[in-house]
């Protein structure tokens, strides 16, 4: 009888499915019907990882219903690279999970505490990721990981999913009447959702790693072959406290420790003294930067660095020419509740978004600006999808002119929802390596490394307190995109050594970090990894 249900399946799978190649010759995504499975190219279609009962679309599912794969689905996916396929965006996304799947991996999160695994068996209620508000935040990250029991880093058959949201977005899983679990992935309520990326692997995470890494240098090419210098930052290195003369001496000090690119961070323009003031004028400081800043630029560039500029223009302070201006160009109530002593600015205002395009443009036709540092300081809960847009639309005009690294209080705008417009992202503010090297672990399930901003600190942690060798830090900072948030000019003999060194092996191996891939190694304590 087993026989005989097996055939007749396999006779309709064989009169009507679709074949969705990864890449040639690579792994397939068969759509038959309500069924669907990935299997290897030269697998028998007698052995099959069914996806599926015959089931419901979209929504959530009364307790009666079962879990059907779309009718238009299969006309919404197309391969990207070996195991990652895209399914485009637009209505809401939905299709039954693999009757496998046991466990799902989610990631949490805070401020300098970003992608925090949670891991646990699918049961029998909703599970939800979701975010709402201008901007990806660190305790919703838009992918999870689900698999069949026990799966490891190197064991294990799993699916990886990854939606490429800007900001509003909705990821559930529910389980049916019959045990199998329907994956939905909306966007913005009054918006499109975004495209949705999913990867397969029956060599459990690190297959992932592979799998995802290798698709986004595929999918965002033009970014991804962007040059990546070893960068100086200089936010913890003087935070507010700028000065011509010191931070000049800073771009000398990190060219001799092996720095290519200097990061002008927040505290050069307008009112902005402290945190409280000055978002919303985009002029060098007067009282610091008296005849602009292109003194500093032509410093920096004496030292064979190239330069580049941090902003916010999301963003406008009370405290501000821009504020008094124009009030009405915040989004919300005066009154309000503020981050970091902030406001948004309701980019859906056809004036305020002209006018803040303008500043983008000039600035990032600035003689000798090679780079921006574009951050997003404040959540604006219930706001607008069309915020969120505008500003992406801001970032991208930006990007035909410089490279854009993505930043919101740090690694608030991690998602391939950017890869067409930032080449770096910005994976956190916490620098202390114990907390940022379990975040590249995570990171790396869903993007090469090499596009992770990871900076060297200083020797002591100014987020923890905690003292580590500059060894150690560096060696952490090596597996992404290396860089230094510290002033150079105030370390010891011993560290510069330690970071000369580290500097000079990174640049060798720039090359095949860029081509190769991250993967991790298990270890019988779940605290330790490598």
């Amino acid at each position: 009888m087993a026989d005989a249900t097996q055939s007749n399946r396999n006779e309709r799978f064989m009169s009507d499915f679709r074949v969705i190649e990864s890449t040639p010759g690579g792994a397939q995504w068969v759509i038959a019907g309500d069924i669907g499975y990935m299997r290897e190219p030269s697998s028998d279609m007698s052995v099959l990882s069914l996806l599926s009962q015959p089931a419901k679309a979209h929504g959530l599912m009364d307790d009666g219903e079962r879990f059907r794969m779309p009718l238009d689905f299969a006309c919404r996916v197309s391969g990207v690279s070996a195991n990652v396929w895209q399914v485009a965006g637009g209505e809401p996304t939905a299709f039954p999970l693999p009757r496998w799947c046991a466990e799902v991996l989610s990631f949490t999160g805070r401020w300098s505490g970003e992608l925090q695994p949670e891991r646990h068996s699918l049961g029998r209620g909703l599970e939800v990721v979701s975010r709402a508000g201008n901007r990806i935040a660190p305790d919703a990250f838009p992918g999870l990981v689900v698999g069949e029991s026990g799966f490891g880093e190197d064991h294990g058959e799993v699916l990886g999913i990854h939606l490429a949201a800007l900001a509003d977005f909705n990821i559930s899983l529910r389980r049916g009447p019959e045990g199998g679990h329907l994956l939905e992935a909306r966007g913005p309520e009054t918006g499109q959702a975004p495209p949705l990326y999913v990867a397969w692997s029956t060599e459990g995470l690190n297959g992932l790693r592979r799998a995802f890494q290798d698709a986004y240098r595929v999918r965002f090419q033009a970014t991804f072959e962007h040059a990546r210098p070893v960068q100086l930052n200089t936010w913890e290195g003087v935070y507010f406290n700028h000065d011509l003369n010191h931070l000049a001496a800073m771009a000398k000090a990190g060219a001799a420790l092996g720095v290519e690119h200097f990061v002008l961070d927040d505290g050069w323009f307008g009112r902005r003294s402290d945190d409280t003031r000055g978002l919303g004028d985009w002029q060098p400081r007067p009282d610091i930067y008296p005849d602009n800043i292109s003194p500093l630029i032509k410093a920096v560039q004496e030292q064979g660095l190239s330069f580049g500029l941090w902003l916010e223009p999301e963003m406008i302070n009370r405290d501000s020419a821009l504020f008094e201006s124009h009030p009405d160009w915040i989004w919300g109530e005066v009154n309000q509740p503020l981050g970091r002593g902030q406001y948004g600015l309701d980019l859906s205002h056809a004036a305020c978004q002209t006018h803040i395009q303008g500043v983008v443009d000039e600035i990032a036709a600035m003689e000798g600006v090679q780079s921006l540092k574009w951050d997003c300081n404040r959540d604006l809960k219930g706001a607008a999808p069309e915020i969120a847009q505008a500003a992406y639309g801001l970032m991208a005009r930006a990007s035909e002119h410089v490279p854009i690294e993505a930043c919101a209080s740090g690694g608030g705008r991690l998602s391939w929802g950017f890869g067409d417009v930032a080449y770096r992202y910005w994976l956190s503010d916490a620098h202390d390596p114990d907390i940022k090297l379990p975040m590249l672990t995570q990171a790396s399930l869903f993007f090469p490394t090499i596009v992770l901003g990871t900076h060297v600190g200083g020797a002591v942690s100014h987020l923890t307190g905690r003292g580590f060798p500059m060894e150690t830090c560096a060696a952490v900072a090596m597996m992404g995109h290396m860089g230094l948030e510290l002033d150079p000019t105030r370390l010891t003999v011993h560290q510069a050594d330690a970071l000369t060194a580290a500097i000079e092996a990174w640049k060798v191996r720039r090359g095949w970090l860029t081509d190769g891939h991250f993967l991790v190694l298990p270890h019988p304590d779940p605290g330790l990894s490598a």
